[in-house]
């Protein structure tokens, strides 16, 4: 469970093996997360990072998460982690923010 307050964060690491020499897989995290309202009105409830790794030695290590930095942030829900290698769903990792 992660606490719903300012400076908290959270997440985790993972590594994804079987990677030819050279190769550069597109890698992306998806992010569902309760709904909050951003300064302007904008209600969000996903987010994805895309990220730029080469694996070395045929493995991609990597590590990925999210902190709490402004009060709208703090709405208490269930998120979701999705790491996604060349269009692929590779693992899901769940918190609970209370």
């Amino acid at each position: 469970m992660v606490a719903l307050r300012l400076g908290e964060s959270f997440g985790f690491c993972y590594e994804v093996s079987g990677f030819a020499p050279g190769a550069r897989p597109a890698v992306v995290i998806q992010t569902d997360h309760p709904p909050f309202s951003r300064p302007g009105g904008t209600s969000v409830s996903q987010h994805q990072f895309v990220r730029n790794l080469m694996p070395s030695e045929g493995l991609l290590s990597d590590c990925t998460g999210y902190g709490f930095d402004h009060p709208f942030e703090l709405v208490p829900g269930n998120w979701r982690f999705t790491v996604v290698v060349d269009g692929k769903n590779i693992l899901t990792q769940a918190f609970s923010a209370r």
